[in-house]
């Protein structure tokens, strides 16, 4: 068996700060800045200064929430906790609308992927011109299961 692929996932907790900095400087200064911003910019933009912050906090937040996400896969990952699966690759199919998806079975266990929708530490398959995944293929799969998808984190190939 080779490895054929392998998840490089990383996480550092300096990328909360990047977010958080923003959301922290506009509730501190707020009081300071809206004279200054009524007086010389909100003629310009047309619209309240609370109304920024709320896009700014907001822009922010939602990128905290996804860095956490991020940062649960990664502790997942790093820590083993994925499942692992083998056995000849079945059911295999391709279907290209706006993206391309991907399923196939080993031993009724189901995956599914999309080379864009896919985070990018999870497989999708994105060497999609080597041929590689295909019916009858034997794989060793190690995976996370998250909801009802299983998201590939390692794939073990026979061969080479």
């Amino acid at each position: 068996m080779f490895t054929y692929y392998e998840t490089t996932i990383s996480f550092s907790y300096l990328s909360y700060f990047i977010y958080a900095l923003p959301i922290i400087f506009v509730l501190v200064l707020y009081k300071k800045i809206k004279p200054a911003y009524d007086l010389h910019i909100k003629t310009k933009v047309k619209t309240d200064l609370f109304v920024l912050v709320l896009i700014i906090c907001g822009f922010c937040l939602v990128n905290i929430f996804s860095l956490n996400k991020h940062q649960n896969h990664a502790n997942l990952i790093q820590n083993g906790n994925y499942k692992n699966v083998s056995g000849i690759i079945s059911k295999y199919s391709s279907e290209q609308i706006a993206s391309r998806g991907e399923t196939f079975s080993i031993n009724d266990v189901q995956f599914s992927y999309n080379n864009i929708a896919s985070p990018s530490y999870f497989f999708a398959n994105r060497n999609y011109g080597d041929g590689v995944i295909k019916n009858g293929l034997l794989a060793n799969i190690y995976y996370l299961s998250i909801g009802n998808t299983n998201h590939i984190v390692k794939i073990e190939l026979q061969g080479k």
